[in-house]
Protein backbone atom coordinates (compact mmCIF):
# COMPACT_ATOMS: atom_id res chain seq x y z
CA UNK A 1 0.00 0.00 0.00
CA UNK A 2 1.36 3.06 -1.30
CA UNK A 3 1.69 5.43 1.81
CA UNK A 4 -0.20 8.68 2.10
CA UNK A 5 1.05 12.07 2.47
CA UNK A 6 0.29 13.87 5.62
CA UNK A 7 -1.10 17.22 4.41
CA UNK A 8 0.08 20.50 4.57
CA UNK A 9 -1.13 22.49 7.11
CA UNK A 10 -2.89 25.81 4.81
CA UNK A 11 -1.39 28.97 5.01
CA UNK A 12 -3.76 31.75 7.01
CA UNK A 13 -4.02 34.96 4.98
CA UNK A 14 -2.17 37.05 6.89
CA UNK A 15 0.17 35.06 6.35
CA UNK A 16 -0.04 35.08 2.65
CA UNK A 17 -0.04 38.52 2.81
CA UNK A 18 3.16 39.05 4.69
CA UNK A 19 4.89 36.94 2.54
CA UNK A 20 3.40 38.70 -0.45
CA UNK A 21 4.76 42.05 1.39
CA UNK A 22 8.49 40.48 0.85
CA UNK A 23 8.25 38.95 -2.58
CA UNK A 24 7.42 42.79 -3.96
CA UNK A 25 10.23 44.26 -1.77
CA UNK A 26 12.29 42.14 -3.14
CA UNK A 27 11.32 42.52 -6.41
CA UNK A 28 11.20 46.06 -6.04
CA UNK A 29 15.07 46.29 -4.68
CA UNK A 30 16.23 44.23 -7.97
CA UNK A 31 14.32 46.56 -10.30
CA UNK A 32 16.27 49.57 -8.22
CA UNK A 33 19.48 47.79 -8.62
CA UNK A 34 19.11 47.06 -12.49
CA UNK A 35 17.64 51.03 -12.53
CA UNK A 36 21.17 51.96 -10.74
CA UNK A 37 23.30 49.72 -13.10
CA UNK A 38 21.78 50.87 -16.35
CA UNK A 39 22.71 54.62 -14.94
CA UNK A 40 18.33 55.45 -14.80
CA UNK A 41 17.32 57.98 -12.67
CA UNK A 42 16.64 56.52 -9.31
CA UNK A 43 14.95 58.96 -7.00
CA UNK A 44 11.23 57.72 -7.54
CA UNK A 45 12.40 54.52 -6.65
CA UNK A 46 14.25 55.29 -3.46
CA UNK A 47 11.08 56.91 -2.06
CA UNK A 48 8.73 54.04 -2.78
CA UNK A 49 10.92 51.42 -1.90
CA UNK A 50 11.19 53.41 1.12
CA UNK A 51 7.43 53.52 1.88
CA UNK A 52 7.19 50.07 1.18
CA UNK A 53 9.83 49.32 3.70
CA UNK A 54 7.77 51.38 6.13
CA UNK A 55 4.52 49.42 5.11
CA UNK A 56 5.89 46.60 5.42
CA UNK A 57 7.54 47.09 9.34
CA UNK A 58 3.44 47.65 10.03
CA UNK A 59 2.13 44.50 8.55
CA UNK A 60 4.81 42.61 10.36
CA UNK A 61 4.12 44.27 13.28
CA UNK A 62 0.84 43.80 13.52
CA UNK A 63 1.26 39.60 12.13
CA UNK A 64 3.64 39.16 15.14
CA UNK A 65 1.00 41.19 17.49
CA UNK A 66 -1.92 38.69 16.19
CA UNK A 67 0.24 35.62 16.39
CA UNK A 68 0.97 36.29 19.91
CA UNK A 69 -2.28 36.81 20.73
CA UNK A 70 -2.99 33.74 19.48
CA UNK A 71 -0.16 32.05 21.38
CA UNK A 72 -1.56 33.68 24.59
CA UNK A 73 -4.52 31.98 24.45
CA UNK A 74 -3.34 28.51 23.84
CA UNK A 75 -0.79 28.45 26.51
CA UNK A 76 -2.85 27.59 29.83
CA UNK A 77 -4.75 24.74 27.73
CA UNK A 78 -1.17 23.14 27.25
CA UNK A 79 -0.15 23.72 30.56
CA UNK A 80 -3.15 22.05 31.86
CA UNK A 81 -2.39 19.24 29.58
CA UNK A 82 1.10 19.09 30.69
CA UNK A 83 -0.23 18.88 33.89
CA UNK A 84 0.60 15.05 35.89
CA UNK A 85 -2.02 13.37 36.64
CA UNK A 86 -2.21 13.72 40.64
CA UNK A 87 -1.68 17.75 40.20
CA UNK A 88 -4.60 17.55 37.75
CA UNK A 89 -6.74 16.47 40.34
CA UNK A 90 -5.55 19.38 42.83
CA UNK A 91 -5.26 22.52 39.94
CA UNK A 92 -7.90 25.00 39.22
CA UNK A 93 -8.36 25.56 35.62
CA UNK A 94 -9.58 29.17 36.14
CA UNK A 95 -6.72 30.22 38.81
CA UNK A 96 -3.99 28.56 36.17
CA UNK A 97 -6.18 30.38 33.00
CA UNK A 98 -6.41 33.39 35.17
CA UNK A 99 -2.63 33.81 36.16
CA UNK A 100 -1.66 33.41 32.64
CA UNK A 101 -3.73 35.61 31.23
CA UNK A 102 -2.77 37.88 33.49
CA UNK A 103 -6.61 38.53 34.66
CA UNK A 104 -6.89 40.77 37.48
CA UNK A 105 -10.61 40.20 39.87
Amino acid sequence: MIPLRAKKPKLCFSKKMLIADYAVLVLMIAAFMFFTYTAKDTSNCAIVIGAWIAQLAVSSGFYYWKAKAENLVKMPIQMLKDLPEDMKEKADPNQIIESVLGIRN
